[in-house]
């Protein structure tokens, strides 16, 4: 992955921040500055979580290839993580606007996906099985 974001033929991670309400638009903000300036793309969005936007946002992050993650701003009663945990391929973390712990641990928990991601985990996989075809290939030819 590291290789493939040098070349600028990936971008790093990004997070999807998404709160259910405009009051919660300002923790939201805090929540992608934060992960700004650990190096992570914040992508801050407001949608409820009944809304057929949902879905179409939920369209346009799910199947990247840059490795990703989410944290749903609100409150676990409101349906937005439960949403976003079924319409996306990406980790999800809820974070609750009233309690500046959880949205740090939803932050952190996010950037640790990031890390830890299928895609990044499937790339060294690849490069392994790689490393390993060639290796064998080379020997056959000797």
């Amino acid at each position: 992955v590291e290789a493939l974001v040098a070349r600028g033929t990936i971008r790093p991670g990004f997070v999807l921040v998404v709160a259910s309400r405009a009051a919660d638009a300002g923790a939201a903000r805090a929540i992608a500055s934060r992960l700004e300036q650990h190096g992570a793309r914040a992508f801050p969005h407001i949608v409820s979580p009944y809304e057929p936007r949902l879905h179409s946002l939920c369209a346009t992050y799910t199947g990247c290839i840059e490795p990703g993650a989410a944290i749903a701003i609100g409150e676990s009663h409101e349906g937005l993580f439960d949403a976003l945990h079924e319409n996306l391929d990406l980790p999800v973390f809820l974070a609750s606007p009233f309690d500046d712990r959880s949205t740090e641990r939803a932050a952190v928990s996010a950037l640790r996906a990031l890390g830890s991601s299928p895609i990044r985990q499937r790339l060294e996989l690849d490069a392994q099985t790689a490393r390993d075809a060639l290796s064998r290939a080379f020997s056959e030819n000797s």
